[in-house]
């Protein structure tokens, strides 16, 4: 639920920043009206950050909840909620602080004709925060495998009580919601990672103009719609099973 709350979250608020700057271009005549004050950017943008990243870090907590599931089983109940929800606070204070690294030496002097998911200033923060999203998806993946390999291993004893037989099951179900997710997200923050590598390295060779059109392009606001419909797409139906 928490996954899926940030899901509409995020999807809200790049949808209130790209029409925002939609409307601006479409009513406002004079270019150089057009201009939005850094501050400005940054309030709009800054929460998509921490809730893209916070979306990577709670499809890693689920694998370790799950995983803390399988090793106490019948006893897991009593602490199940208590175990969610710290991880869920952990991992938000976390996503706000490292999403407040990465944009923290933002120039709020400049001007920007659009808002992007970040600018010349932080660039390079940018690009790393994307480079550790795809590193944890992809160690997301490899304890998903571990994951499921214990998993099946528990399920073929003989004899285990109902508790222990619902977790089981529980994390059957997680497993086939999760891997999927996680690949996903794996091959999306790989690619933006990279492309955004790419663009940067060969920086100087471009005009300004030319940087920014394909700094814009790769930028992971854009992509990630389409990673998060697929997200609450999957999450729903998991929902809709419980």
């Amino acid at each position: 639920m928490a996954s899926l709350a940030v899901f509409i979250l995020h999807s809200i608020i790049i949808a209130v920043m790209q029409t925002l700057q939609l409307s601006r271009y479409l009513i406002i005549t004079n270019p150089c009206e057009l201009m939005l004050e850094s501050v400005t950017c940054f309030v709009m943008r800054y929460p998509a950050i921490v809730c893209t990243f916070l979306l990577t870090l709670l499809q890693s907590c689920i694998v370790i909840e799950r995983a803390i599931a399988l090793w106490m089983c019948g006893k897991y109940n009593s602490c199940e909620a208590k175990i969610g929800i710290s991880f869920v606070a952990v991992s938000v204070v976390i996503s706000v602080a490292v999403s407040g690294w990465s944009i923290g030496e933002e120039d709020f002097s400049q001007r920007y004709a659009y808002c992007s998911s970040s600018t010349s200033s932080v660039v390079s923060r940018q690009i790393t925060l994307r480079i550790t999203e795809s590193v944890i998806a992809a160690v997301t993946i490899a304890s998903i495998v571990i994951l499921f390999i214990l998993n099946n291993y528990a399920e073929r004893r003989r004899r285990f009580d109902l508790q222990s037989s619902y977790q089981l099951r529980e994390n059957a179900s997680v497993i086939r919601l999760i891997l999927p997710l996680s690949t996903f997200q794996t091959v999306v923050s790989g690619t933006v990672a990279m492309s955004g590598v790419l663009v940067n390295t060969f920086r100087e060779k471009f005009s300004v103009v030319t940087y920014r059109t394909l700094f814009a392009s790769v930028n992971k606001c854009g992509v990630n719609n389409v990673e998060n419909s697929f997200c609450k797409s999957s999450e729903g139906q998991f929902i809709h099973s419980k």
